[in-house]
């Protein structure tokens, strides 16, 4: 097999490592070594600060760029044709570019779809001949560069990293029918997380609508022989639901663990915040309402659990009421948060919409079905990106 050609023998080598996965047509073929900033052209973006405008040319910078390979023009600030034009004569972006976060969030690379804008605070990575872009973007996620990171103590408490620090990237790489190999099969795991991810998208956004039409009463169960349920009740909340005591079941923040006999629950984002082994301090229940005070977040817990800190209210019903039904009644008449302060005291001033029980089964049980669909198709989704991330890490070194 011939060597790389037109890349000067002392810049690029022979590797001796061997990826721990390797399609079956490449066993034993040798892999090269060589710097990105050989490898690639790799400039950066402006390091001026242009007046921004109401109009104009977006200026992109590393916050624009996601985690999920994604570039999100929505946080953009916009700049002059004569900006516009005067940045990208040094470091004018083309489709099939790199970008790489160099402040802020250090990395997140992005393989760019679109161009017709300019960059700032971001390196700009332009394919070479024997190194393709749509390889060197899986490889740049890959654990090999975070490694390399690490050693040189960026991505830590760092938060920036210097153009020459990612010129110095060392890159193992093969041989182009290889690098287009591995670049069209991870590019069809991508595209499979794109599609499970639209559909979790879709399927949060149908309960959102049908929530709407639920508790307005566009949508209308019957009962079993088809006749109409009585009209509902607009309860005040305080009747309806009421707070229980949580002082004796409650630990502070840092006293969660990440492991231990009894889960966490608080007012944070997370169904479970952490772990606890004080059994004298658990929570036992059938179910009950999780509200986070300062959050707003609701939960609906249906197992023994320890509260965690400050802002967790815990809420049951006061009467004959479905509790899973009271949790989507609350999920819709929810406030919106206004920063870090205390909200119950203003969501206990609400009316609740109450039809009879019979009805707020239904309702709970097709809402809950719906739930079950999202969660079944984020697990997928969340298997699917580990599934990727051991790629990652087996494929390239």
């Amino acid at each position: 097999m011939s060597d790389i050609k037109n890349v000067p023998e002392s810049k690029t080598v022979r590797s001796k490592a061997e990826p721990e996965l390797r399609f079956p047509d490449f066993n034993g073929v040798n892999l090269f070594q060589g710097l990105l900033g050989e490898l690639s052209d790799v400039r950066d973006g402006t390091h001026d600060s242009p007046k921004f405008y109401d109009s104009g040319f977006p200026l992109v910078t590393s916050k624009n760029l996601k985690a999920d390979g994604t570039l999100d023009l929505n946080d953009v600030n916009l700049i002059s044709r004569e900006d516009y034009i005067s940045i990208n004569k040094r470091s004018g972006v083309s489709v099939g570019d790199i970008l790489f976060g160099m402040i802020g969030t250090i990395g997140n690379p992005v393989l760019l779809k679109e161009d017709g804008f300019a960059i700032k605070n971001v390196a700009l990575l332009k394919e070479k001949e024997k190194l393709k872009n749509d390889f060197l973007i899986h490889y740049l996620s890959g654990s090999n560069i975070a490694r390399q990171f690490y050693v040189n103590n960026v991505g830590g408490t760092q938060k920036f990293i210097a153009l020459g620090q990612i010129r110095s990237l060392e890159i193992n790489f093969p041989q182009l029918p290889e690098q287009q190999k591995i670049a069209d099969f991870l590019s069809s795991v991508d595209k499979k997380i794109e599609q499970l991810t639209e559909k979790h998208r879709l399927l949060t956004e149908y309960k959102k609508g049908v929530m709407q039409q639920i508790f307005t009463q566009q949508i209308r169960f019957k009962d079993n022989q088809g006749n109409d349920y009585p009209e509902w009740e607009h309860r005040p909340f305080t009747d309806v639901l009421s707070p229980v005591s949580t002082k004796k079941f409650q630990i502070k923040s840092n006293e969660i663990q990440d492991l231990g006999k009894y889960p966490v629950v608080d007012q944070g984002q997370k169904n479970i915040a952490g772990y606890s082994d004080y059994e004298e301090k658990l929570l036992k229940t059938n179910s009950l309402i999780v509200y986070g005070d300062h959050t707003t977040v609701v939960k609906f817990i249906d197992f023994d659990f320890i509260v965690g800190a400050d802002g967790t209210k815990v809420l049951d019903a006061c009467s004959n009421d479905d509790l899973r039904y009271l949790f989507y009644n609350l999920m819709y008449n929810n406030i919106s948060a206004e920063g870090y302060k205390r909200h119950f005291s203003i969501l206990k001033k609400i009316n609740l919409q109450i039809p009879i029980l019979e009805e707020q089964q239904k309702i709970a049980n097709f809402l809950t079905e719906i739930d079950h669909k999202i969660d079944q198709a984020w697990s997928i989704l969340e298997q699917t990106k580990a599934f990727k991330k051991g790629l990652l890490q087996k494929m390239f070194v």
